[in-house]
C-alpha cells in the first residue's frame, strides 16, 4: 500500500465502522499513551 493510498484509507475509515475489538484496542492505547504522558510530566527529561 503506497502512502497516499494509506492515507485515503485512514481518511475514509469511520470509527464505526471498525470492529469492536479494534476500537477497544484503540482505546486502550490512547489511554497508556495518556498515563505514560502524564507520568512524565514528573521527570526532568520534560522540561526540555
Amino acid at each position: 500500500m503506497g502512502t497516499s493510498r494509506g492515507l485515503e484509507f485512514l481518511y475514509d475509515t469511520q470509527w464505526e465502522n471498525l470492529p469492536h475489538q479494534v476500537r477497544g484496542m484503540a482505546v486502550a492505547c490512547l489511554r497508556d499513551l495518556l498515563g505514560v504522558a502524564a507520568g512524565a510530566l514528573q521527570t526532568d527529561a520534560s522540561r526540555i
